[in-house]
């Protein structure tokens, strides 16, 4: 009797081991992860005069930023990098670029004259304002940067910028203002 029991309950394992098996067998192949995650604790930028660089291992390794599938990228000298949670801006050449996604897709912002600083708001949940230094002067995006007003400091270049509070400090090739 007690051969029977230890029988059975062998087989109901084997029946069990066997459903098991068949169920991975006919479960679908999970779909191959396409890129590397992106880990934002340490993910880092940095400009150079040939374009935007990324490390995904808070600097050990460096790859050069690219567009997806022909879309725009950093390129020219990068003299600007805010990266805000997902969302990055970066000042390059005579364009702002934005990505949403840590740097991987980037949409281009044509704006006048040479890009020379780029600064968001550090709170853009709540104002989405965006500064943009040029050689043509500064340029306010209430918009996060889909829209700008007309220059402020026309014809003066605009080469740094700082928002420390509720004046917004710019340093130009005229002196710095407040």
């Amino acid at each position: 009797m007690r051969r029977l029991a230890a029988a059975a309950a062998l087989g109901g394992l084997l029946a069990a081991a066997g459903a098991v098996a068949f169920a991975f067998a006919q479960a679908p192949a999970r779909p191959a992860a396409s890129a590397a995650p992106v880990v934002t604790t340490l993910t880092i930028f940095a400009g150079a005069a040939e374009g935007l660089w990324r490390s995904r291992d808070w600097g050990g390794s460096w790859e050069r930023v690219q567009g997806a599938q022909g879309g725009a990228a950093p390129s020219g000298a990068v003299r600007s990098i805010h990266p805000l949670g997902p969302r990055v801006y970066v000042g390059a050449e005579r364009q702002v670029l934005v990505s949403d996604d840590f740097g991987e897709t980037w949409t281009a912002l044509s704006v006048p004259g040479l890009v020379l600083a780029v600064l968001p708001s550090r709170y853009p949940q709540a104002d989405s304002t965006l500064f943009v230094g040029t050689t043509e002067g500064l340029l306010k995006s209430p918009d996060a940067g889909r829209s700008f007003d007309r220059p402020a400091l026309p014809g003066i270049p605009v080469s740094r910028l700082e928002w420390p509070g509720p004046a917004l400090v710019v340093a130009t090739g005229r002196g710095v203002m407040v």
